[in-house]
């Protein structure tokens, strides 16, 4: 799990909390880490935490909520991407290009 926080290490504990860490191998805060989504370096530091290498990177499906700090720069890296469009629930927020898929919702799983 890769989030762009403004306090160190609060996403783990935050996902401690609420009992949510045992669904995630790591969480890799921007605050922690140093750099912020869409910087290349913090997708590849989930990478290498994943133990995988940059030329594995399509065996990887990137889930985000936002085009631009999230799908595309995972997408240029040769993850697979997954579109999570709040635009039902945030107006405003950019719609989904097409050839990306989409979610609207979590129950889209089902």
């Amino acid at each position: 799990m890769i989030s762009n926080f403004f306090l160190p290490h609060f996403p783990a504990r935050y996902f401690r909390h609420f009992k949510l860490d045992q669904h995630f191998k790591f969480v890799l805060d921007s605050a922690a880490f140093g750099f912020k989504k869409p910087h290349p370096a913090i997708f590849k530091e989930a990478m290498r935490l994943a133990r995988l290498e940059l030329k594995d990177a399509s065996r990887v499906l990137f889930i985000g909520d936002r085009l631009d700090s999230d799908i595309l720069p995972a997408r240029e890296l040769g993850m697979q991407v997954l579109h999570f469009n709040r635009t039902k629930t945030r107006p405003g927020v950019e719609s989904t290009p097409p050839g990306i898929p989409v979610i609207y919702d979590w129950s889209d799983f089902d």
